[in-house]
């Protein structure tokens, strides 16, 4: 099978469709949240499963649907943001670890289909809009951490060339598990889910994911400083990046959105800041 080259001119255009597509979503999500409240049709359960064991107790860990909400909104805003910052400072620069990114970004949109649950209050009612919501979800959450991953192989492998194919399996084999992974109907999520089989197991396999990808970023960053030492400062962008990404997926409380959120942010600065300074000086 013949699979088109990552050209700049490709991924410029990618990154362009991908502001303008998550653009038009959050005007979605916002009209759509409008005509919910107004026709009565939003409805959050009030007696819903935490997916971490944290105290209800403490103002700052007590679940909350604001705080839920503001995660969510906060990982789809992120999107366009991004990809605006990513446009104008990679525009004349080819960098692999930027088209994993850009996957990263598509994984980051697809949480927005957790508004969806509320809006149009399809908790208790399993159709094929539900199973769709929950299974992208699933599959979007498998796909973010394992691009990195493959941006860290790749580029320590010396093989950017197989960027696209690699990124096309990933695709493949996170659809597959999606289509299978059963759904848990009546367990409810506080962050605005519904929970699918086995994830405590897929959790813990992107918490380590995540960790070897951070590793081998600083293995990549040892064989690379003595001629370019920005690419020791890579590292220490994406993990706080990953970290705030995990915090989002799991709050549901204003601890974790509130520190998710600045972890994201600077890690993203610090990510591509110095992932640009290193490509500038090739």
């Amino acid at each position: 099978m013949l699979i088109p080259v990552m050209t700049l001119h490709i991924r410029n255009t990618l990154l362009k469709g991908l502001f303008a597509v998550s653009c038009v979503s959050i005007i979605a999500l916002i009209v759509s949240g409008i005509v919910s409240v107004q026709t009565g049709h939003f409805f959050f359960p009030p007696n819903i499963n935490r997916p971490l064991p944290l105290s209800n107790t403490q103002p700052l860990l007590r679940a909350e649907l604001i705080p839920t909400f503001a995660a969510i909104a906060v990982l789809v805003l992120y999107v366009p943001v991004t990809a605006l910052k990513l446009f104008f400072t990679f525009e004349k620069t080819k960098s692999m670890e930027v088209y994993f990114l850009m996957i990263f970004l598509v994984s980051c949109l697809a949480e927005g289909c957790r508004f969806l649950f509320p809006f149009g209050n399809l908790w208790f009612h399993y159709s094929a809009l539900f199973s769709f919501l929950t299974r992208l979800l699933f599959c979007a959450r498998l796909i973010a951490p394992f691009c990195f991953f493959l941006a860290a192989f790749l580029t320590a492998t010396n093989q950017p060339q197989n960027a696209d194919r690699a990124s096309i399996i990933l695709f493949t084999l996170s659809l597959g598990f999606a289509a299978i992974i059963p759904i848990n109907t009546f367990h409810v999520l506080s962050t605005s889910m519904i929970a699918y089989g086995y994830s405590t197991v897929f959790a813990a396999i992107s918490i380590c994911v995540s960790l070897l990808t951070f590793i081998s970023f600083n293995l990549i960053a040892a064989q690379r400083s003595t001629a370019t030492p920005e690419y020791l400062r890579v590292p220490f962008g994406y993990l706080p990046l990953i970290t705030g990404y995990h915090f989002l997926l799991f709050s549901d409380n204003y601890l974790l959105t509130i520190s998710g959120t600045a972890l994201l942010g600077a890690g993203t600065v610090i990510y591509i800041r110095y992932l640009h300074r290193y490509y500038m000086m090739q």
